[in-house]
């Protein structure tokens, strides 16, 4: 199938061209929606929700017959992912997936309930970083 597209040049010339065009929409990401019009798509995550990359929304354009996700940030478009941690990240922590906490420096653990601290390095090891946990 080809489609008529009209491209802008740079200096607001219009030029017309024959494109492969894609044969209806992409399917929606798990837990999002679609939007598309002659432009192209874009996908939006839910409420709580987000790609793998923490965005909540990508916008896909039709190449040559396929939707690409813009910018190549991935090869095809993925679900969206919880943000929500429950239980909640501790300590500052910041929730990056369903139940998937980023620790501040000083602290571990599944909630980022765990405080450490680097240890003194033994006198018989070399290149080695220790931790040790606060009671």
């Amino acid at each position: 199938c080809l489609c008529t597209v009209y491209l802008c040049l740079s200096d607001y010339v219009f030029f017309r061209t024959n494109v492969k065009c894609c044969l209806g929409p992409p399917l929606a990401p798990l837990f999002g929606k679609l939007k598309c019009n002659p432009a192209g798509c874009r996908a939006a995550c839910s409420k709580d929700y987000a790609f793998p990359n923490g965005e909540e929304m990508v916008h896909m354009d039709c190449v040559k017959g396929e939707w690409i996700v813009r910018h190549n940030i991935y090869p095809k478009l993925p679900d969206c992912n919880p943000t929500k941690c429950d239980p909640p990240c501790l300590n500052q922590g910041v929730c990056v997936g369903a139940g998937k906490c980023k620790c501040p420096k000083g602290f571990s653990g599944k909630q980022c309930e765990i405080e450490v601290k680097a240890c003194e390095k033994p006198a018989d090891t070399e290149k080695q970083t220790h931790l040790c946990t606060l009671t």
